[in-house]
């Protein structure tokens, strides 16, 4: 599913050059530090708040490439301004869509919706929100040359982490793990991409593919453990039952959070795994998740000092480039953790906006933010600015857009 037609394998390689030779222009102008104001304040994207017709699971990265059936890039011939806002996902504040989040939504602003607790009440609600949600896109949408769906995301992990509380999955990973049944987990995960599909949801933030480690266990709680053949088992079959079941798979947080020194929501985090310990355990599942044909995958704010760097993740073409694309083989969606979260603010040191066309030029494909809908909308300014200014390839933002829109035609 996720390997690149052979029309775009050229300008992929030419594109990743200009991207990584961009991003030291872009953290060097990020450091001079143009003093943008946003009223944002750090949301946490673990707020305790519950899935659709089965459709064939999606083939793997090492199926073989047929090249009659290439198609034409989707992103090709539209305008930037067109595109940008497909690279930006963001949440709602209540249950019902704003005025200004509709007219956000429909003058393709944002492309993505991110759904948490407040926005999710029951059923019937649920339903009324997304259909509102499409209305508002698809015709400015269709004009465009875009799809007309939404990209719809919850985190449902299990247990008390899903933001759809009425739907599956009822045991949390660290449970799933202690019955011992990967055939339990496939057939959770099956039930919780049919539910979240049935309601109009086209993407599952998760599985958690980080491992538990010291030094503090960050991901105690919410990983299938710390083997990392084992977690891989897990991973696979979760992987393959949320594809099957119609939403879209995410494994996070890319490439290991399990060893972090905190939880970037909350702080800033670094992860001191060196290379050869990254290859030997952390990445193990997320090799599994690339395989089962994960749809998505979520990079961490973690600092990797090991491999020299003084980012997080998400603005570090090492991590969501060289490690995720180069070295994994991964040409699905890269999608950032919250920026909004207190750890990528305050190690990078601007606005939230400001970020955002670094990470892309990183090799992020899509932002989300849990902040205000403004941020949202800057957030797509500053990536149009960036490229204006020459600071972001062109390039890097149709390949970005491509894999967005194509991720959306499956989903929809």
């Amino acid at each position: 599913m996720h390997r690149l037609r052979p029309a775009f394998q050229h300008r992929r390689r030419v594109a990743r050059h200009l991207a990584l030779a961009a991003f030291a222009l872009l953290i060097a102008l990020g450091a001079t530090g143009c003093s943008v104001t946003d009223d944002d304040t750090p949301n946490s994207r673990r707020e305790a708040t519950k899935p659709a017709t089965e459709r064939p699971a999606p083939a793997t990265p090492d199926a073989p490439l047929d090249e009659s059936a290439a198609t034409p890039d989707p992103a090709a011939d539209l305008p930037l301004e067109t595109l940008a806002g497909e690279l930006v996902m963001t949440k709602l504040v209540g249950p019902a869509a704003s005025p200004e989040e509709l007219q956000a939504i429909a003058r393709l602003q944002v492309g993505g919706i991110i759904l948490f607790g407040p926005s999710v009440v029951d059923e019937p609600q649920l339903r009324s929100l997304l259909a509102s949600l499409r209305t508002a896109r698809a015709s400015a949408a269709t004009r465009a040359g875009l799809p007309p769906g939404l990209l719809v995301s919850v985190d449902q992990e299990g247990g008390a982490i899903r933001n759809v509380p009425f739907a599956p999955p009822e045991h949390t990973q660290p449970g799933l793990a202690a019955i011992g049944d990967v055939t339990i987990a496939r057939s959770e995960a099956l039930a919780t991409g049919r539910a979240l599909h049935e309601l109009g949801i086209t993407m599952d933030l998760g599985p958690v593919s980080d491992l538990v480690q010291g030094p503090n266990r960050t991901m105690s709680g919410r990983s299938f453990g710390s083997d990392p053949e084992l977690v891989a088992t897990f991973i696979d079959a979760t992987v393959r039952g949320l594809e099957q079941g119609g939403v879209a798979a995410t494994a996070k947080h890319f490439p290991g959070f399990g060893a972090s020194t905190a939880n970037s929501d909350e702080d800033v985090a670094h992860v001191d795994r060196s290379l050869a310990e990254l290859r030997r355990e952390e990445l193990v599942p997320f090799r599994a998740a690339i395989k089962a044909g994960t749809s998505a995958i979520m990079v961490s704010h973690g600092i990797h000092r090991e491999l020299g760097s003084t980012r997080p993740g998400t603005l570090d073409p090492r991590i969501a480039t060289t490690l995720l694309r180069d070295e994994l083989g991964f040409t699905g969606v890269a999608m950032t953790d919250s920026m909004n979260a207190r750890g990528l603010r305050e190690a990078w040191g601007d606005t939230v906006p400001r970020a955002c066309p670094v990470a892309i030029a990183a090799g992020i494909d899509l932002m989300l933010l849990t902040g205000t809908i403004e941020t949202a909308r800057l957030c797509r300014e500053r990536i149009l600015e960036a490229v204006k200014d020459g600071q972001l390839p062109e390039e890097r933002v149709r390949e970005a857009a491509r894999r967005v829109i194509e991720l959306r035609e499956r989903t929809s």
